[in-house]
């Protein structure tokens, strides 16, 4: 059975601007799944 890494395990998302995907952030732990934007220029941008 193959080992995952840390960062292959990460949740991501895809952007709903940019349709690029994004993995979570510390500041947004508590909250990702209310997280639609990768970035708050995408966010603008809607």
């Amino acid at each position: 059975m193959k080992q995952l890494h840390r960062w292959q395990m990460r949740e991501e998302k895809l952007c709903k601007v940019c349709q690029k995907p994004f993995s979570i952030r510390k500041k947004w732990k508590n909250n990702f799944d209310e997280v639609f934007y990768c970035s708050e220029r995408c966010k603008r941008n809607k």
